[in-house]
């Protein structure tokens, strides 16, 4: 029997981060040769060959391991590779692997899950960065949770971001819940944050461009010193007046 090896472009094993999307990826690639037996164990190895046709078996059995050999040890980076080398099959190989990160990858789902409901606003962030770190942790919740079948809902997402806020974000808060249901998404939300903020910019700078005008109209009269071009509480003889002991 000849296999012809049909090869997938796929993402070496790093470790845990990307276990589970190289393990859909793998499971593909063994699939797709008719290899998948040998590492699961479905596909049953005859015990002796006594018979032409047990010999013929066990051969098949072995090019068979062999190519799920070389599938599983050509794409795992240098750190798991570590864990299969004294492995003598493929599926001793597989099942190592599992063993390793299937675990971790429990110990992973903790960790995010503990990171998105304590997860704080970084004061050095700007409102889209904010979101994108949350969406960025909810989406590796969803990719871990894969192989269970199961996916967040985004309301848990929109949820996460509103209550993360800054107390100045509290009137899109309040608005959020008379937003549709079905018209709620994580787009719709960052557009309306985004207006909120550009918002909140725009009356800073009418403040300050007010401010200016003020000291730049020479018809302001001082209250204090009755000169032209200020108001009292910019007076510099006021204020030179309170400082003196």
């Amino acid at each position: 029997m000849s296999v012809k090896l049909h090869r997938i472009q796929i993402e070496k094993l790093e470790g845990t981060i990307n276990w589970i999307s190289w393990k859909f990826d793998i499971d593909l690639q063994l699939t797709v040769n008719k290899v998948a037996g040998v590492v699961t164990g479905s596909q049953v190895r005859p015990e002796c060959g006594e018979t032409e046709d047990d010999r013929k078996l066990i051969r098949e059995d072995d090019e068979k391991d062999a190519i799920a050999r070389y599938i599983i040890g050509s794409t795992v980076s240098q750190e798991p590779k570590q864990h299969i080398l004294t492995c003598k099959n493929a599926k001793q190989m597989w099942d190592t692997l599992h063993s390793v990160y299937e675990q971790r990858n429990e110990r992973r789902l903790d960790l995010l899950y503990t990171e998105l409901f304590t997860y704080k606003k970084d004061s050095k962030d700007t409102i889209a960065t904010h979101v994108s770190k949350l969406q960025h942790i909810f989406l590796q919740l969803n990719e871990e949770l894969k192989h269970e079948s199961h996916e967040l809902p985004m309301s848990l997402l929109l949820n996460r971001v509103l209550n993360t806020l800054p107390n100045e974000y509290l009137e899109v808060k309040n608005a959020w819940e008379s937003v549709p249901i079905k018209e709620r998404s994580i787009a719709v939300l960052t557009e309306r944050l985004r207006l909120h903020g550009n918002h909140g910019q725009g009356c800073e700078m009418s403040k300050i461009d007010n401010v200016a005008l003020i000291g730049k109209d020479k018809r302001i009269k001082c209250n204090f010193c009755k000169k032209l071009g200020h108001i009292k509480k910019n007076c510099f003889k006021l204020k030179r007046m309170e400082s003196k002991p």
